[in-house]
């Protein structure tokens, strides 16, 4: 149905129930344009990995990239990825940050298949500190 400005048939209960329409469509227009500019930016950091640099980032700047570019094959499989930090996320890293988002990446893939399109599973991701930084998948 179209309605006109000029239709006497139109009432201003109908303009604010379209107006109301509008600002949701608005509200979700914004945040999933907003989540895609999220996962072209962490795409083209993964396409620009060529150039190795050694970076300095956070555990919470690895752990966003992380979930922006897991979250359609995580939502997809049906499959939850439980993040365990026991550190201070703005503990810094130093390396290559698209490296170890594409083997942090490759892993959760892996964990994904190894479930066989069983839905309903769960991947843990923890990261702790002890005498050295490392990453444990459970």
């Amino acid at each position: 149905m179209i309605f006109l400005c000029g239709d006497n048939e139109v009432t201003i209960e109908d303009h604010h129930a379209i107006a109301s329409d509008m600002r949701s469509w608005i509200t979700k227009i914004k945040e999933h344009t907003s989540y895609m500019s999220d996962v072209i930016t962490a795409v083209k950091g993964q396409a620009i990995s060529s150039n190795e640099t050694i970076d300095s980032f956070t555990i919470g700047e690895l752990i966003k990239r992380v979930s922006i570019l897991m979250k359609h094959e995580l939502k997809h499989s049906l499959v939850e990825l439980n993040t365990h930090i026991s550190i201070d996320e703005e503990f810094k890293l130093y390396g290559s940050m698209n490296s170890l988002v594409q083997v942090i990446d490759n892993l959760v893939s892996n964990a994904i298949q190894s479930y066989g399109g069983k839905p309903d599973n769960v991947i843990d991701f923890s990261i702790d500190m002890s005498d050295r930084f490392y990453y444990n998948f459970c």
